[in-house]
């Protein structure tokens, strides 16, 4: 039973991962893994790719094919033992049943030692134990020539000074190194369903991260178009509003700019009537000199009118300030870059009008304030000011 189990996992090993079948004519790349040959150049001509590669590990190779004699020798064996099984109706090799000439062993093969000696077991076939030489059973195996000879054969010459030891036992010592090359090959078969598993996972990780962002885009594009719709209405909302209050605000400027001009229409009309007048009023002045003597006569009646006088800044003392409209002055400190003139007063406060009369009466209305000292009078025009100015009559 033991040995039906180490045949089927052989077999498997045997197994072409390409065709799922023991192989034919297998082939070694340069990564040292095999495939039939029918398999892997169908494999690369459907890729059609310049650069070929191995379908197991994805590893750059040649188109370079070795073929691979000692494997071709063991996938026989396989073959012909799992026959035997049927017709025969046992399980395991005989080691007294039949065997047949080696095939040639292809030196430098990349194979273990293990299946090295197995492939170059003698081929198990029906009437086929008996040594072609001596016409003996072979019940010897030499294991420097690595082949099954008769007793004749161990006797002769050839095979003399040969390590040579019974069919049975190198069965038995062939089949305990076959089973530990069985282990190493099974462990690798389970690291290759754990990476062939764990390569599945992250294909189906990737998937499902790509459905997820591919979602995720399609939600963030969709929320972008809706805020950009009613971002733009927002806007065209806006616009429109904008637009009716200036529109609104430049009827009303053309409606008062209407008013307006029609005020200044009744305006223009209103004032050329005056104009109409007063040349009515120029063609009359010939009675100029009869109304000046009526005036005459009339203004012994009249009492002096208020006469509007102005003060003169170029006379004021230095501490005396001149208001702009020249219609009062008040007491402050020393002014500033004045210019020096001769009529300015020096020794007291005093500021002369700018007005100055001949003739007539006059009199004016003066707002002194708070004030306790004041003066107010009148100085002749020609009395000198630099260095002997006079202080005014009250």
């Amino acid at each position: 039973m033991a040995e039906a189990n180490a045949l089927e996992e052989l077999q498997s090993e045997l197994t072409c991962p390409v065709c799922l079948e023991l192989f034919r004519d297998p082939v070694i790349l340069d990564c040292g893994h095999h495939f039939c040959q029918v398999c892997i150049i169908q494999c690369w001509e459907a890729k059609a790719d310049e650069f070929s590669s191995c379908p197991k590990c994805r590893k750059s190779c040649s188109r370079k094919l070795r073929p691979n004699s000692l494997l071709c020798n063991v996938v026989d064996s396989v073959r012909r033992a799992g026959t035997m099984d049927t017709v025969m109706g046992k399980t395991g090799w005989d080691p007294e049943g039949s065997l047949e000439e080696p095939e040639e062993r292809e030196p430098g093969s990349s194979m273990s030692s293990v299946a090295s000696s197995i492939g170059h077991w003698p081929r198990m076939g029906m009437g086929m134990d008996m040594c072609e030489e001596h016409e003996e059973k072979l019940k010897l195996y030499c294991e420097d020539d690595q082949l099954p000879i008769c007793l004749v054969c161990g006797m002769s010459r050839d095979h003399k000074t040969h390590n040579v030891i019974p069919i049975n036992e190198a069965f038995e010592n062939y089949k305990d190194k076959l089973s530990v090359a069985l282990e190493r090959v099974q462990l690798q078969s389970e690291e290759a369903t754990l990476f062939q598993r764990q390569t599945n996972e992250k294909i189906l990780f990737i998937k499902e991260r790509a459905g997820d962002l591919e979602e995720l885009v399609t939600a963030e594009f969709s929320r972008l178009r809706e805020f950009l719709l009613e971002e733009e209405e927002r806007i065209k909302e806006k616009l429109q509003k904008q637009k009716e209050e200036k529109l609104n605000q430049l009827e009303e400027a053309l409606t008062q700019t209407t008013e307006q001009i029609s005020q200044l229409e009744r305006l223009r009309a209103c004032l050329s009537a005056p104009q109409r007048w007063m040349s009515t009023c120029s063609q009359q002045s010939s009675l100029g000199p009869l109304q000046y003597r009526t005036w005459r006569k009339m203004s012994s009646f009249f009492q002096p009118a208020i006469t509007a006088v102005t003060f003169d800044p170029d006379t004021a003392y230095p501490c005396l300030w001149v208001s702009q409209c020249r219609t009062s002055v008040q007491v402050g400190k020393i002014q500033p870059n004045l210019p020096n003139n001769p009529e300015r007063f020096t020794r007291y406060n005093i500021v002369l009008g700018s007005e100055a009369f001949s003739s007539g009466r006059h009199y004016w209305e003066v707002e002194v304030g708070s004030k306790t000292a004041w003066g107010l009078g009148c100085r002749h025009c020609l009395s000198q000011q630099k260095g002997g100015d006079q202080p005014l009559p009250r």
